[in-house]
């Protein structure tokens, strides 16, 4: 969630600099911080946007099904049902 929030900011402070001189004396004079004149925005900066929903979505899933893991014990009783160990250790019951 953390880099969810990094890339966010990121995201929305990226497109603050373009007002520089730098960036008007390749894009136009008419740049600002919300029209980039002749530029174009590129795929990097769409690509970054969906890794923020690729992030956000998988973190708060991640979240999620780390909250619906079983209880330790019913998992216990369901693989050791038919578990045999004999003095020479653990018998392989898949053969």
């Amino acid at each position: 969630m953390i880099c969810a929030i990094c890339l966010f900011i990121a995201i929305i402070i990226y497109p603050s600099g373009f007002d520089d001189e730098t960036i008007r004396l390749v894009c136009g004079q008419n740049v600002n911080d919300f029209n980039i004149d002749t530029c174009q925005m590129r795929w990097a900066y769409i690509l970054a946007i969906i890794a923020f929903c690729n992030i956000l979505i998988l973190s708060m899933l991640a979240f999620l099904l780390g909250l619906k893991q079983p209880n330790v014990e019913t998992m216990r009783k369901q693989i050791h049902q038919k578990h045999i160990v004999s003095k020479y250790g653990e018998l392989n019951e898949a053969f």
